[in-house]
């Protein structure tokens, strides 16, 4: 539990921070970003597309393409780091403190 309370202590940039989603119907692909910058949670649209052109079909698999070559390139070996350095059952600890151990098994 002292592990994963010292991480959380620790100062993180806005890019250390980041992740991305998207929404996808049959007519749009939204893209949007999320980060934590100052303890605050901020979320914006990056881009929507349009999938019935096929520009925007082509624009919108290179920024996925481009989110994911940044997610393997940059961020997979910080997370896998920082999933090191704090045991899973101080993890699943955490998680049951948070949510109720009745809530956690449930999911």
């Amino acid at each position: 539990m002292e592990k994963l309370s010292a991480l959380l202590d620790t100062q993180h940039t806005a890019i250390d921070t980041i992740s991305f989603s998207c929404n996808v119907n049959a007519k749009n692909a939204d893209v949007w970003v999320h980060y934590c910058e100052n303890q605050r949670f901020f979320s914006a649209e990056l881009q929507r597309f349009h999938m019935n052109q096929a520009k925007d079909v082509i624009q919108f698999r290179t920024s996925i393409g481009n989110i994911i070559e940044f997610g393997f390139r940059d961020r997979l070996s910080q997370i896998k780091n920082i999933l090191a350095r704090v045991a899973m059952p101080d993890l699943i600890l955490k998680l049951e403190e948070t949510m109720g151990s009745d809530d956690f098994l449930a999911r």
